[in-house]
């Protein structure tokens, strides 16, 4: 299970939502970046966490994300 973290604008809250695969979470991840949010990452069950230039990266098509959360 992978988890989207993200501080969305107008909300006091993190938003935290749930996604079978990595594809599925990078897809979300890269959506809230696109539309302004901030402190985005995904992690997955095991603790294991992408976020930052890292993340941006690979939503700019520069990185490919692994099931493991690493990028290559």
């Amino acid at each position: 299970m992978y988890f989207v973290h993200a501080l969305v604008d107008g909300m006091q809250r993190e938003i935290r939502l749930p996604f079978a695969d990595a594809n599925a979470a990078l897809e979300k991840a890269c959506d809230l970046i696109r539309d302004g949010a901030v402190d985005v990452s995904i992690q997955h069950g095991r603790g294991k966490r992408i976020g930052g230039f890292e993340l941006a990266a690979c939503c700019r098509g520069q990185r490919t994300l692994n099931s493991d959360l690493t990028s290559k």
